[in-house]
């Protein structure tokens, strides 16, 4: 685990976790509340992630790549195109380590990354040192999630199906909140599907539209 005297003065800091693995959720959730942070929120893909950011303010995201509706690198640029959103600090997780796909994160506005499978404590010092080197105000986005949901299903193929080469790996390693790599075999795929209660699953909101 990172150094808890670099969490000093950052327990208050909101953190939202965008995966649509329940494991993955529950693992980094589970590893920040435990290391000492209060506000730790969920959410089960890109859509559902930019939902609760109209609705809450944030201090850091923390986001998978490859999910339906909205992906982490279209939810990434969505966000930096807003400038109530253009410096929050933005982790992309990733299985993939292709020097293009690592590039268009870098060229879109990324803040870090961590490639899949990784240990909980790199995730935990890459987010105490964006928190730490952070100078944005957190703030709710003013975004029309309809608008933005035409937007980007306009230019999505049919099917909303992961690339199998693309896949993220979590269920290839056990979890271990100290050591292990964060990879859920912990889960069954039926308890995978299900959504957990403390997910955020809010009503879309109608105010000003970013783009």
């Amino acid at each position: 685990m990172p150094n808890e005297d670099l969490a000093k003065g950052l327990s208050s800091k909101v953190i939202l976790v965008i995966d649509d693995q329940n494991s993955m959720r529950s693992v980094v959730k589970s590893f920040f509340r435990d290391f000492g942070f209060d506000r730790v929120e969920t959410a089960i893909d890109g859509k559902d992630g930019l939902n609760f950011l109209m609705q809450n303010a944030v201090d850091i995201v923390i986001c998978d790549w490859q999910m339906p509706k909205i992906s982490g690198i279209e939810l990434l640029k969505l966000l930096r195109a807003s400038k109530e959103s253009a410096t929050l600090p933005f982790l992309m997780m990733t299985s993939t380590s292709d020097v293009s796909a690592v590039k268009d994160a870098m060229d879109s506005g990324v803040s870090d990354y961590m490639i899949k499978p990784f240990k909980p404590s790199q995730l935990g010092f890459k987010v105490i040192q964006l928190l730490t080197k952070s100078k944005h105000k957190a703030r709710k986005l003013p975004v029309n999630l309809a608008s933005l949901n035409e937007k980007t299903e306009a230019n999505k193929p049919e099917s909303d199906e992961k690339d199998p080469q693309n896949n993220d790996t979590e269920a290839n390693a056990s979890v271990s909140v100290d050591e292990a790599a964060v990879s859920p075999e912990a889960e069954n795929k039926t308890e995978e599907s299900k959504k957990k209660n403390d997910d955020f699953d809010g009503e879309p909101v109608e105010v000003e539209t970013m783009l």
